[in-house]
């Protein structure tokens, strides 16, 4: 009995179909962001749907920014933020310790992947705004930082790399950026900082137009968080 009604629960709610179903209307009517939708009655009338349940569909896409009311011109289709609903979500306390693991190695992926592009359009400005942080970086012990240092030092990295959702999404892990750093203390606790990469040196090494070596010394620089994803916890 219980596989049964779990069954029937997991099936999409009516307003979920309707979601669908507005979908596929904007693909087969070719609209773009910025054009303007088609009233309630109208809609209503193409899905062949409810209007109580069409306006519950239509305010779930006003929540992700899919679709904005405006007076005088009605319903506009826009281009939706990609992270909207991940942001309100990504609360560390909220999230299992493996999907945590998975977004620390997901930014690992991003920062070596990034590598490319910041060499590519790194300008002499960008490297004046990397020495002013680590200027003014909180130092919490040897070749230590406060999150918020070590968060300043790698978005501006990111920033050059101009990828407008990578950087979102690097805003997005910020509290995971935070959470690791204030819970692994064991891990940094027993790390080598004598041998650690500083953002001193790669810096330096971006000045220089030492990719490989600065691709190296980025993956040195975040070995903390290599180990964890690997499993590797003392």
């Amino acid at each position: 009995m219980l596989k049964s009604s779990l069954r029937v629960s997991q099936k999409p709610s009516l307003v979920d179909q309707v979601e669908s179903k507005l979908l596929n209307y904007f693909r087969e009517m070719s609209f773009k962001p910025g054009d303007t939708m088609p009233g309630e009655i109208e809609l209503k009338d193409a899905l062949g749907v409810g209007r109580s349940v069409l306006r519950e569909a239509l305010s779930r896409f006003r929540m992700v920014g899919l679709i904005e009311s405006k007076p005088g011109k009605g319903m506009i289709l826009r281009e939706p933020s990609l992270f909207s609903g991940l942001e309100r979500v990504m609360n560390p306390h909220l999230l299992s310790d493996s999907k945590l693991i998975d977004l620390l190695g997901f930014r690992i992926m991003i920062e070596l992947g990034a590598v490319d592009f910041i060499f590519e359009n790194v300008v002499p400005q960008d490297i004046k705004d990397l020495e002013k942080i680590i200027a003014q970086q909180v130092e919490i012990k040897a070749n230590q930082f406060t999150p918020q240092s070590d968060y300043d030092f790698h978005v501006r990295l990111l920033q050059i790399a101009n990828n407008n959702t990578v950087q979102q999404f690097q805003n997005i892990l910020y509290p995971i950026f935070v959470f690791a750093k204030e819970n692994f203390d064991i891990l940094i606790e027993k790390s080598d900082s004598a041998n650690s990469v500083s953002h001193k040196h790669l810096l330096t090494l971006l000045k220089n137009n030492k990719k490989e070596e600065f691709r190296e010394a980025m993956r040195n620089h975040l070995q903390l968080y290599f180990a964890l994803v690997k499993g590797n916890t003392p």
